[in-house]
């Protein structure tokens, strides 16, 4: 209705999962590489979460608009199935001729291991998809564990890859799911859209659209419209294309807050579209469209580590930032001043407090590592602005008690208890005892209490390379962070040959410390090189709380 008013080919707002429209923010294209990885990855499973509306379907879609030609796809959009509809499912999706009736979980497992063998000799990786894979019940997902058990003496026959909501983490924590968790070779969580990205998004999607013109959004438009749809992308589209619409309705050129605010009541619900000035009931009629409420969206920080290892988690391949490479400077410790820590009561540390007392916005929590480090980070995007300071965020959700002594680096913990989560600072260890604090509150937690109210939730700082401007997700041989490394591995390596190429040199040193040796420069590589280079950053276990 509004697109030939804003001189538009097509609605560019829709909710449809259109790939043409997938706008790849730093996080969408780290996602898509772990799902692109997962078609190469030779059995196990990938998992991919997001909150509803995030995009994860558009991204399957993506994935599988590019599927390589030696990969075959089955893709499960409709999991609520027994385990035999899931095996008849998977079949049909292969095109695998099936037997005769009635179907049994041994019928059909025989034609599919066939099918299987013939590919992998013909030299085709087989890949199962399943979305919405929050809807699986435990004894099918057992199902899909025990499918992972077709291989040949050299590899898995069949690659899965899990899409779902975040409960689906949850669901793949219980007990009796154990042995599948421990084949997830990677997982991501992905998350909402900050204000930046949320303006490109809106954007990139009327470009595609076909606008020509200025964006027909004020930015304090812009800025209600990210604060309302707390980032996430399906929540963005129903209150631009509303928002659109009432600028149509009242033939303005341009969406201002009002309007935004006018959308949100209807899309979203009153409660939702709150804290703003209630406009006069005659302004509603401007838009002219019946309110939908749409379930609260709950913000979660965490961002899944790439890669399960029994101490440091590692990471997957991701898209390499392209940037030229700099001269290397000298490896020198970073001039940067680390900053005091907050300053504790005077009292002793209290003993731990109801975590439902505690407030639950973690920017708090970021803000105050933040000071550990020397920096006073604003309360909103706060990891771009770390990375302006030359320092990265680090996020995983599978850390164990002896990877928090190995980084060796204050940070935030998700504790949780009796439903509730807050995250919370590791400020120090000490004596087996873990000096925690949220705002003006501190306590201590001995160490082996930890696992009854961690999970393994982690999130922290590391300061980037000399010279690497940009975050760091694959280092290379020729960018600043792949120089800084090689320098640091000639170091940390005595013995190995400096003519080896880097990834060998990597994969050298991730074997030697216990993490995944799988030759990749990533993040949780530097961290650990960091701290045995001896680079200027806090640490947990030398710092005295006060």
């Amino acid at each position: 209705m509004y697109t030939a008013y804003f001189g538009l080919r097509q609605a560019p707002f829709s909710i449809a999962p259109d790939p043409r429209y997938l706008y790849m923010s730093q996080r969408h294209r780290e996602a898509l590489a772990h799902l692109v990885y997962g078609l190469q990855a030779g059995g196990g499973f990938v998992l991919l979460t997001g909150e509803i509306g995030s995009g994860k379907t558009t991204i399957c879609r993506s994935l599988l608009e590019q599927t390589p030609a030696d990969c075959q796809i089955a893709y499960i959009f409709n999991p609520k199935l027994s385990a035999v509809e899931l095996l008849q499912s998977v079949c049909e999706e292969f095109r695998i001729p099936l037997p005769a009736e009635p179907h049994t979980v041994k019928s059909l497992l025989g034609p599919l291991n066939a099918f299987l063998l013939q590919a992998h000799a013909a030299g085709r990786n087989s890949v199962l998809v399943i979305d919405e894979a929050q809807n699986l019940s435990a004894d099918v997902l057992e199902q899909l564990r025990l499918l992972t058990n077709l291989e040949t003496s050299e590899r898995k026959l069949l690659q899965i890859i899990l899409i779902g909501q975040p409960e689906l983490r949850l669901l793949l924590e219980r007990p009796e799911l154990e042995q599948l968790a421990q084949r997830l070779i990677a997982r991501y969580h992905l998350d909402a859209l900050d204000a930046t990205e949320t303006r490109h998004y809106i954007h990139h999607r009327l470009t595609v659209a076909g606008l020509h013109g200025p964006l027909p959004f004020t930015d304090h438009a812009v800025q209600r419209v990210h604060a309302l749809a707390c980032g996430i992308p399906r929540r963005i589209n129903l209150l631009c294309d509303r928002a659109l619409l009432g600028a149509y309705a009242r033939r303005q050129r341009q969406v201002d807050g009002v309007l935004v605010n006018l959308a949100a009541e209807e899309v979203l619900g009153r409660s939702q579209a709150k804290p703003w000035r209630k406009p006069p009931a005659r302004a509603l009629a401007g838009l002219g469209i019946v309110a939908v409420g749409v379930a609260a969206w709950m913000f979660t920080l965490d961002q899944p580590a790439r890669d399960p290892t029994p101490t440091l988690p590692q990471q997957t391949p991701s898209v390499d930032d392209g940037k030229p490479a700099a001269a290397l400077p000298a490896v020198t410790p970073s001039a940067t001043p680390l900053g005091k820590p907050p300053a504790a009561p005077s009292e002793a540390p209290s003993a731990s407090p109801p975590l439902a007392s505690l407030p639950a916005n973690q920017n708090t929590v970021w803000q105050a590592l933040g000071v550990h480090w020397g920096m006073r980070l604003p309360g909103r995007d706060i990891c771009e602005a770390a990375l302006s300071e030359g320092v990265q965020c680090f996020r995983t959700t599978q850390l164990t008690l002896n990877g928090l002594r190995q980084l060796d680096r204050p940070g935030l913990l998700l504790l949780s208890e009796n439903g509730v989560s807050r995250w919370v600072l590791a400020e120090s260890l000490q004596d087996e005892l873990l000096h925690v604090r949220v705002g003006a509150r501190q306590w201590t937690l001995p160490l082996n209490t930890l696992p009854e109210r961690w999970r393994g939730e982690y999130a922290t700082f590391w300061r980037l390379p000399p010279g690497q401007v940009a975050r760091v997700f694959v280092a290379s041989a020729s960018d600043p962070a792949g120089r800084w490394l090689s320098a640091q591995l000639d170091q940390l390596l005595p013995g190995t040959p400096t003519s080896q190429d880097l990834t060998s040199r990597v994969r050298a040193f991730q074997q030697r410390h216990g993490l995944h040796g799988d030759g990749k420069a990533l993040p949780s590589t530097f961290l650990l090189v960091n701290r045995l280079a001896g680079v200027d950053e806090p640490r947990l276990m030398t710092h005295t709380p006060r």
